[in-house]
């Protein structure tokens, strides 16, 4: 059972001010923006009346703002599918302290509309809804009931590698699009930048455990540790390097007071 209820205002006249001039930088045909919060609540049996009043008041909190009426073409933002935000855990638990315990989860999107001067067309509306949500978190819907999706069962998709020691770059760009990992150029860039300790060595060389003594205890460690160790640090890393070669790692800086 899924329900939904209306929030307050969520947008401050300077939050607003921000979105129009990123909205005039990037040419979109927007006149007025109106965002407000939205509420999606899961139920395992109908409320009552009393109930559906207690929910409404603890769903509407936040700085008292002028309220609009909700026209205008419509984007909600609401939590990536497939995941449970921290928001959704703290508000489900105050529903559950406050006696609702027909209430299994709540989750907030955040529904955003828009004056426009002209319609939007596939181009804009891209570049549009890109500055309103991060792609890593959140996902974008047209209408408040698809929220539903959030809290489908869905079942583990089995585990997927990317071999970018063999594939390169356009493995993980193959894998980006096939898996939705939504990873932006940069992110790209980033990952093959540090493969450093991924990709010189195989998943495999993990397999085989062994036991190693140190000091007075003992650590399980993967039994072809030496290979691995000389593939990131390269074949001489027992050997302490030359004063002048020693780089630190850390950003601790120690000082003598002199009194």
């Amino acid at each position: 059972m899924f329900q939904i209820f209306r929030g307050s205002p969520a947008l401050s006249e300077f939050r607003i001010n921000g979105l129009m001039q990123k909205f005039q930088q990037q040419q979109l045909p927007v006149k007025s923006v109106y965002a407000e919060y939205v509420h999606f609540v899961a139920l395992n049996a109908t409320l009552s009346a009393e109930q559906e009043a207690k929910l409404k008041a603890l769903l509407h909190y936040g700085p008292t703002l002028a309220e609009h009426e909700a026209k205008g073409e419509s984007f909600i933002v609401i939590p990536r599918v497939g995941t449970i935000s921290s928001w959704s855990s703290k508000a489900t638990d105050i529903a559950h302290n406050c006696g609702l315990n027909e209430v299994e989860r709540i989750e907030r999107g955040l529904a955003y509309y828009f004056e426009l001067t002209q319609p939007l067309d596939e181009k804009t509306t891209e570049k549009l809804t890109a500055l309103l949500h991060d792609r890593m978190m959140e996902t974008v819907v047209r209408k408040a009931a698809d929220a539903e999706v959030l809290f489908r069962q869905q079942e583990p998709k089995p585990l997927k590698i990317v071999d970018i020691l063999n594939g390169g770059r356009s493995a993980l760009e193959r894998a980006n699009v096939e898996l939705g990992l939504a990873l932006a150029e940069d992110e790209i860039d980033y990952l093959m930048e540090n493969k450093r300790t991924s990709t010189k060595f195989g998943k495999t060389l993990l397999d085989k455990v062994i036991d190693s003594q140190f000091e007075d205890r003992t650590y399980k460690i993967p039994e072809t540790s030496h290979q691995i160790l000389s593939a990131i640090y390269g074949d001489d890393f027992m050997e302490i390097p030359p004063v002048e070669k020693r780089v630190k790692h850390d950003d601790f800086v120690a000082y003598i007071k002199e009194v």
